[in-house]
């Protein structure tokens, strides 16, 4: 009876908040993306609440080009554009730019009669795209950022532009330079973090002016390292001096703490995005040779590369043969010998008496693989006690997206 009457009071209570939820009209806003209508025929409409506009979710960021996901069990909805992610959960108002900074809305992400509804302009200036409102017209105008297949240049081309503050309370005024990066370094979060860094100097210059009783100027110097853009504030009275890093990547504040790791996380991430992007794998060829106690005499390991892509199955397939010719070869021109000494062994007996190694090793230059062989023998010929060792490299380049081999 107990769990009866449970059952009974939790399906009241269901009924009861669907009774209460609140039902969303149609509030009549459209919303374009490069001037291409949204049609929202079968979805939730946009709403508007507390003055600022949701949307679904899928519908609008898919529509710029983004890529979308929704992670069902932590209700979280994430876009990523031009290398650049967010995320937000459902009842939260901070939207996470990566793993680095984070942002807040006005209004939380909700679910609206069973749709993911999301707030429109934080998500979509994350992202670097620029909005507009049409409150006439009730039209959100969107447009996207240009993504350029180099999200994060080798060099930033900067400028300086000059700006002053004043405090008209006590005419204080401070004079001020802020970094611009320049269009001949294009990436997508360029313009967003020109912006920023344009508001946090004005904000600097503001704060100095109104703590100041005479005219102050300020200095700027930047040094960019490893994705990490640092601008440093100093005025010359000395009563300022501040130091301010951004994630290039981002278009976004990072915290001092949080630098080190930072680099640490984007070193690792730049090496698994080697492999990832080119989707290579290093496997090996093995063969030994031993004697009926399975004590070994030949050990051979060779490495060589395998690169994905149906463009590709020649140039493995040359790679695999390459790397079992070079075992072969080795085996035939020593295993004699090497029996002979190991029924044979002089004073001191060494565990494997003929060793041939062959690393392997990839480094990328756009889709240019440069593959370096290091290969190495280890041998003992004639009952000699101490071992003669020989090594050699070699180095050639291969097309990948051809699957050629280049000079």
């Amino acid at each position: 009876m107990k769990k009866l009457n449970a059952l009974l009071l939790a399906s009241a209570l269901a009924f009861s908040a669907l009774l209460c939820a609140p039902a969303y009209a149609d509030d009549g806003v459209s919303v374009e993306v490069n001037g291409e209508k949204i049609d929202f025929t079968g979805d939730q409409a946009p709403v508007i609440i507390e003055g600022r506009t949701l949307v679904p979710f899928r519908a609008v960021f898919e529509k710029m080009g983004a890529e979308v996901k929704w992670f069902e069990d932590i209700k979280l909805c994430e876009a990523s554009l031009g290398g650049i992610v967010c995320d937000i959960e459902i009842g939260s108002k901070t939207v996470a730019i990566g793993d680095l900074s984070t942002v807040e809305s006005d209004v939380p992400a909700q679910i609206i009669n069973g749709r993911t509804m999301v707030p429109l302009r934080v998500l979509s200036e994350v992202l670097g795209a620029e909005v507009e409102w049409d409150a006439a017209d009730k039209r959100v105008s969107i447009t996207p950022p240009t993504v350029y297949d180099n999200e994060v240049p080798e060099e930033l081309d900067i400028t300086f532009a000059d700006a002053s503050a004043e405090n008209s309370e006590n005419s204080v005024s401070v004079s001020y330079s802020y970094p611009v990066i320049s269009d001949k370094a294009p990436f997508t979060a360029r313009e967003k973090l020109n912006k920023l860094m344009k508001s946090d100097a004005e904000q600097a210059a503001l704060s100095l002016a109104e703590a100041s009783s005479e005219n102050d100027a300020i200095t700027c110097e930047t040094s960019c390292e490893a994705g990490i853009l640092t601008v440093k504030y100093t005025a010359s009275s000395g009563a300022l001096e501040d130091e301010i890093n951004y994630v290039v990547i981002f278009g976004a504040h990072i915290d001092s703490d949080k630098l080190e790791q930072y680099r640490q996380t984007a070193k690792a991430l730049d090496e698994a995005e080697a492999k990832s992007v080119h989707n290579y794998t290093i496997k090996e060829y093995g063969e030994n040779k031993t004697a009926k106690d399975e004590t070994p005499y030949i050990n051979i390991i060779v490495q060589y590369p395998e690169f994905e892509g149906e463009q590709n199955a020649d140039i493995n397939k040359k790679f695999e043969e390459d790397a079992k010719q070079a075992g072969s070869d080795f085996i035939e021109k020593y295993s004699a010998d090497a029996e002979k000494y190991y029924n044979d062994p002089p004073q001191k007996l060494f565990e494997v008496p003929y060793i041939y190694t062959c690393l392997c090793d990839v480094s990328f230059e756009g889709d240019i693989a440069t593959v370096t062989n290091t290969y190495s023998e280890t041998r003992y010929e004639n009952g000699a006690e101490a071992p003669t060792e020989e090594s050699k490299t070699e180095t050639f380049n291969v097309d990948v997206a051809s699957g050629k081999i280049v000079k």
